[in-house]
């Protein structure tokens, strides 16, 4: 079975966040103001059986956040609500039932604190990470602000694991482990990750609380492990990469997003309009599948991808990042291509 596109406005903006929720619920954020929330449970179901064709799924719901830019999303599990960081760095849940949003934690005076990363922790805790390198944990019950801490330099990524752990890439690609019940104002460690460019993503295996990935800019991908004593199990791996046939040269493209779907299987998405499935126990390739692009055959970039906890519904966010390389200036912001929602059952 093929992907299937969501039904959505024909001018969709860049995405800036995607996620699956309790039930196989997708909820997605873009650039524009705007939230989208869908139900997948039906098209799974249908993709099950030989006899029905899964239907074309529409939104459930659209949430205008007026002013404030939704950047990151996350579905807190044990509180059971929706919670979005914003560009002014207000942090909200979702309001399906009045269709709007209802601020948590206010914004500072600090102009540049727009929330790009949210995780979260055990109980009623998450941890929101900020552009200016601020870090709150946050009691989302209370709306408290239990701690924050001014870190220097940029943070890119937040990850956490169900051992308290928390993983922030930084910029000059620094790692920094924390324990959450210790508090973030010290790391327990700090390593220097051996990839030379920016950090894109970073996730951690859910079925191995030991493993995590990070992707970077340059089509490269590293395993890696907290424990000390799985550290000479990590390996580096080329991808999203073709050869220029009249240069005989790589052709290099940003690994945007990366999930795994077990200990073993890891899926990357790159700006080339791939996705691939990767066997990290024998660090091979195993599937590529068919290249994203529209119908005027423009590349469209994998933004964003997820799956479900049961592995079975995989998800791909594709968004016009080519203003990145190569748009002139005599391009309008118009020209850009629509973003596209995709889902397909595996």
């Amino acid at each position: 079975m093929s992907f299937t596109a969501l039904n959505t406005t024909k001018d969709l903006d860049i995405i800036s966040d995607l996620k699956l929720q309790s039930e196989n619920r997708l909820l997605f954020s873009t650039w524009s103001n705007e939230i989208y929330l869908y139900s997948c449970q039906e098209y799974l179901q249908a993709s099950q059986s030989s006899h029905i064709e899964p239907p074309k799924l529409s939104p459930l719901q659209v949430i205008k956040t007026d002013n404030s830019t939704p950047l990151s999303l996350l579905y807190h599990p044990s509180y059971q609500k929706s919670i979005v960081g914003a560009l002014d760095g207000t942090i909200s849940e979702i309001d399906y039932e009045n269709n709007k949003l209802n601020t948590i934690v206010k914004n500072t005076e600090d102009t540049n604190n727009g929330v790009n990363k949210l995780c979260n922790i055990a109980n009623n805790l998450i941890i929101s990470s900020s552009f200016n390198g601020l870090l709150r944990l946050i009691d989302v019950r209370t709306h408290d602000i239990i701690s924050q801490y001014k870190k220097e330099g940029k943070i890119f990524n937040i990850e956490s694991n169900n051992e308290f752990k928390v993983i922030v890439t930084r910029s000059k690609n620094q790692l920094e482990i924390y324990d959450s019940r210790k508090g973030l104002a010290s790391p327990i460690e700090i390593r220097e990750v051996g990839l030379k460019y920016q950090i894109k993503d970073l996730k951690i295996c859910n079925s191995d609380n030991n493993k995590f990935a990070i992707s970077t800019i340059d089509g490269r991908v590293s395993i890696e492990y907290l424990n000390e004593l799985n550290l000479d199990q990590r390996f580096t791996f080329k991808c999203h990469r073709t050869q220029d046939k009249i240069t005989n040269t790589d052709l290099v493209y940003p690994v945007n997003s990366i999930c795994f779907q077990n200990e073993n299987y890891l899926y990357t998405g790159g700006s080339d309009g791939y996705v691939c499935l990767w066997d990290c126990g024998k660090k091979t390739r195993l599937k590529q599948f068919p290249q994203f692009r529209t119908q005027d055959n423009d590349i469209e970039s994998i933004s964003k991808i997820e799956i479900n906890n049961d592995g079975n519904l995989l998800v791909v966010g594709t968004s016009d990042d080519s203003y990145y390389r190569n748009r002139r200036l005599s391009q309008s912001e118009d020209s850009k291509n629509p973003s596209k929602v995709y889902i397909k059952s595996i």
